[in-house]
């Protein structure tokens, strides 16, 4: 929905909901109720209980990785993405952010999974087209990538789940590995690139 009429007000008042009393007190009707409005208007803006949220978890999670330009992506493979990834580590662990926190701690219910939460369902979509970017920039993605788990979108992946995964064990005190964080970086970049050349590992013909 753009930005036009009331809706940063009434996001605003969504987020506002979200950081006074948690997710669990956001809905289409108490927002309606608190910004003084019918619930149609906040229907209008939000058609769904789902765009509410992910709406809400685009302002609540911050984000400052831009997409590559220029001279850095000029480095070798090897490089971007290590960068990439350490990047993402040290902003799920140095400290974990509040929305990480939360996501770790909240109560639990049946059938509630925290990979389903607005918040990591946006993190990970951000954290999946940085690394995309990393590897051949922001667009067009025409040149082939192959490595030992498939094509862009499964390297990718794999990066955002294991980045996020650390930063849940760490943020709920589960982490066994203290060391585990600073070394993701390298242990990914080798799991992905050729060692040798800083190349996509490539699949057997």
């Amino acid at each position: 929905m753009a930005n036009t009429g009331r809706y940063p007000e009434i996001r605003d008042i969504a987020c506002a909901i979200v950081r006074e009393e948690g997710w669990s007190a956001l809905s289409v009707r108490t927002l309606a109720a608190r910004a003084g409005v019918a619930m149609g208007t906040v229907r209008h803006y939000f058609p769904t209980q789902a765009e509410l949220y992910e709406d809400v978890a685009r302002v609540t999670v911050p984000w400052d990785l831009e997409p590559p330009t220029g001279a850095w992506l000029r480095q070798p493979a090897r490089e971007r993405l290590r960068s990439t990834a350490a990047h993402l580590v040290a902003a799920c662990t140095e400290p974990a952010p509040s929305w990480l926190t939360a996501l770790a701690t909240m109560p639990r219910v049946r059938g509630d999974v925290w990979w389903r939460h607005p918040t990591a369902t946006v993190w990970f979509r951000r954290a999946v087209e940085s690394v995309r970017d990393s590897l051949y920039g922001p667009a067009p993605r025409s040149a082939p990538f192959t490595s030992r788990l498939g094509d862009v979108d499964d390297a990718a992946t794999l990066v955002a789940a294991c980045v996020l995964g650390v930063g849940l064990l760490q943020a709920s005190g589960a982490l066994l590995d203290d060391e585990l964080p600073t070394r993701l970086p390298d242990l990914i970049t080798e799991l992905l690139l050729d060692d040798r050349s800083g190349a996509p590992a490539s699949v057997a013909s």
